[in-house]
């Protein structure tokens, strides 16, 4: 697994400011259809996979959940277990990570969203909406943003990322 950390504090908000808590932790034994039904309910892209004690082992999205429901519609076969079906190679971020690192992340990355770990614990998780959300209030406060010492070029910066 990869987790950002924040190597320094340029903005005011981060990810701890911004991140989503009210969501559903998944279980590898839970089966892909509970996972489904969890991730429309909560209108996630994904969600978390922790053990017994919270740690983050993989996400599943919803793209995985559509493979794997379509196996039991058309090949009758039993459902999959969250554990087959979750991706174990993760990249998260820790609650401390800046605002324009997160714009660098999904700018030029192709992740939906992140999960957010406290040494290691799922915390809770930044998603594109959410971040937009951030980013276009930010805009609304600071009303003269067209003159603002918060360069948004700095979101093509070579940001160092810890991978």
């Amino acid at each position: 697994m990869k987790t950002l950390h924040s190597d320094n504090n340029m903005t005011m908000m981060c990810a701890g400011d911004i991140m989503r808590r009210d969501q559903p932790l998944l279980t590898p034994e839970m089966d892909a259809n509970e996972a489904a039904n969890l991730i429309v309910e909560y209108q996630l892209e994904g969600a978390c996979v922790v053990d017994q004690y919270g740690m983050l082992m993989g996400v599943v999205t919803e793209k995985d959940c559509i493979a794997a429901l379509i196996q039991p519609l058309v090949n009758r076969v039993p459902l999959a277990t969250v554990g087959d079906i979750m991706s174990r190679d993760v990249f998260s971020l820790t609650e401390d990570v800046s605002f324009l690192t997160i714009a660098n992340v999904f700018a030029h990355k192709p992740y939906r969203w992140l999960p957010v770990v406290r040494t290691g614990v799922a915390v809770g998780s930044v998603g594109r909406r959410e971040f937009l959300s951030a980013m276009t209030q930010a805009l609304r406060v600071q009303p003269e943003y067209r003159e603002s010492p918060l360069y948004l070029s700095a979101v093509d910066s070579d940001v160092r990322v810890a991978l």
